[in-house]
């Protein structure tokens, strides 16, 4: 009898086993269903007796419920690992899953006879890999010729601070390789090179001494430095990277001028002019194993360049070479930038490895498993952005002592009086810590309706608070003087004080205030 229900028990599982996996397949979606996958097409080509395996037009999901995404080129090659697994290697690679890219990875391919998605359960094609400790490079090009002036202090700065946040990310663990560039002349710029190197404590201590040591002179080779830049990244990936797993290569820019300077005599450019039609037709093109070299350049308008044509000019140029250009027109704004081209770098240093059996060609595709929506609640500990407006309103108190004398009567008098007002202060924000403005009050003295008014100045400091200054005009009774000055503090709450006096000292009022908007 327990023979006989043993071989009924195998007998109803080989039935029920097809059944389930039927469910199986069909309870999960397909690459053209999931919240989260990737398709492409797989080929394969054979030349010279060397396979190559390229995913063409690969794509990832971006809809309400979710995305994924990826750095995405017409071509992606592959690697052949163990034999018999094909691995494509995607840079960039983001999505909002709450796993991000952990989990059961369930691979699919297209059937051209059934018209329909299948499951590939044998192969081994559902593994994949998600990477940060990837190897990059990158250089920083930094412009020093002679109209930077006291602004080199500040690119040194802001250069420093970019090395260190790249060091904080990597942890010192050398899998990140920076190297610099200070140029203005090209002799300069031979002269002033450091190579890529591992960044490391050390190598950070030595590139900060090699920053601190590049001066302001000469005129601007930005084309030249740029290419020789590329050329280092492409040399130290054959000398040191080649055979790791490569995240990319990168360039990041700082310039205030017009290139005049960049020639090559020995690849025939004599001239600037030339030089740039070279660069803009080579340096876009530039790859490091097969990968773009993304670049940023940031500028700002140096001031030996008085004409806006030539500076509009000189932007349209940089436009057409770099990746990526982004005007700042002060020195303040260099830090901020620097902070998001580093956190770009640091997104693209995550590599999505994906695998596939080498057999397989045609429409492919990966899909991760569902999860229920995330709400993203606001951190409340994130600091919110600053509004560049700033409006307050507030009351004083006045003393004006007058004398005046009655020329019809042959009358002379002197007294004082005293007066209360209304004002309401505004400022607009041109950098992080300079506004400018108005002040508009209503002022009661002597049963008579006075007003003032004039343009206010507005200083923050990094505590929030602020100094505030402005003059203007006013219709005070009484009064000789039609000038007045207005000064006071802001606190670090939304709380100011304020104090006004005439140009000729006729009156004096305090106040305080209360700021409406930007004033947290």
């Amino acid at each position: 009898m327990k023979h006989k229900l043993t071989l009924m028990a195998v007998l109803l599982t080989a039935l029920m086993l097809p059944a389930v996996a039927q469910y199986n397949s069909k309870s999960l979606k397909n690459p053209d269903e999931a919240t989260y996958a990737i398709t492409g097409n797989m080929q394969s080509t054979v030349t010279g007796g060397q396979t190559t395996y390229e995913l063409l037009n690969p794509k990832g999901t971006n809809g309400k419920n979710g995305y994924l995404t990826f750095r995405r080129k017409p071509h992606h090659y592959g690697t052949l690992v163990e034999g018999e697994q094909v691995t494509f290697s995607l840079q960039d690679a983001k999505t909002d899953r709450s796993n991000k890219f952990r989990g059961e990875i369930v691979f699919w391919s297209w059937n051209d006879e059934a018209m329909e998605w299948q499951i590939d359960v044998e192969s081994g094609s559902g593994r994949s890999e998600y990477e940060k400790a990837t190897y990059m490079n990158f250089m920083l090009v930094l412009d020093c010729s002679g109209s930077m002036g006291s602004g080199l202090l500040d690119l040194k700065n802001n250069a420093k601070y970019f090395l260190q946040r790249m060091l904080e990310v990597s942890g010192g663990k050398g899998n990140v390789r920076v190297g610099v560039i200070g140029f203005s002349t090209v002799e300069y710029s031979r002269s002033h090179t450091a190579d890529p190197r591992p960044l490391t404590q050390s190598s950070y201590e030595y590139l900060c001494q090699f920053i601190d040591r590049l001066e302001s002179e000469g005129g601007t080779a930005l084309y030249y430095s740029i290419n020789t830049a590329a050329d280092r990244l492409q040399h130290d990936y054959e000398k040191n990277l080649r055979g790791k797993r490569f995240a990319g290569a990168a360039i990041v820019a700082f310039t205030d001028g017009h290139d005049n300077t960049s020639t090559d005599e020995a690849k025939g450019y004599s001239n600037s002019k030339d030089y740039y039609n070279y660069t803009k037709a080579h340096f876009p093109a530039q790859t490091v194993n097969g990968i773009d070299i993304q670049s940023w350049c940031v500028g700002k308008r140096g001031a030996d360049i008085a004409s806006d044509n030539i500076w509009n000019a000189t932007v349209n140029q940089m436009k057409s070479v770099f990746d990526e250009y982004i005007p700042i027109y002060n020195m303040d704004e260099l830090h901020g930038t620097f902070d998001n081209i580093a956190n770009s770098l640091i997104e693209r240093n995550t590599v999505l490895n994906l695998r596939v059996a080498k057999g397989i060609s045609g429409r492919v595709g990966w899909t991760f498993p569902e999860e229920k929506a995330v709400v993203k609640l606001p951190n409340p500990s994130s600091p919110k952005a600053k509004s560049k407006f700033w409006l307050g309103v507030g009351g004083e108190f006045g003393i004006g002592y007058y004398d005046e004398y009655d020329y019809e009567y042959d009358y002379y008098e002197e007294g004082s009086i005293l007066g209360i007002a209304l004002r309401a202060d505004a400022a607009w924000s041109l950098t992080n810590w300079f506004a400018v403005g108005g002040t508009l009050s209503l002022v009661y003295v002597d049963n008579e309706i006075a007003y003032r008014i004039g343009p206010l100045t507005k200083f923050t400091f990094s505590n929030n608070s602020a100094f505030l200054f402005g003059l203007g005009l006013q219709n005070w009774p009484h009064g000789e003087s039609p000038v007045y000055v207005t000064f006071g503090w802001k606190l670090k709450s939304p709380w100011y004080i304020n104090a006004t006096i005439n140009g000729l000292g006729e009156s004096f009022c305090i106040g305080v205030g209360y700021s409406l908007f930007g004033g947290r």
